[in-house]
């Protein structure tokens, strides 16, 4: 019997340390992004991964690509 999938879109290590690296919350995130958004609303982006130009928004200010972050959302 296989082990089932994790539904997880995003690599959390790896965003969760890009978010330590530059001294980020979640609440900072979301107000550098375009037009500000609430601490809720940029957790809905990252986990459900959608909508697209936000991710690509959230990669670029964790300098970083959106293939790295969410490699099952570009799949």
């Amino acid at each position: 019997m296989n082990k089932p999938q994790s539904p997880r879109k995003v690599n959390r290590n790896l965003f969760y340390s890009k978010l330590h690296l530059f001294g980020l919350s979640l609440r900072t995130l979301g107000k550098l992004l375009n037009p500000p958004v609430s601490k809720f609303r940029v957790y809905q982006y990252v986990w459900d991964a959608d909508p697209g130009y936000r991710l690509r928004e959230i990669a670029a200010i964790l300098k970083t690509n959106v293939q790295t972050l969410w490699p099952k959302a570009t799949e």
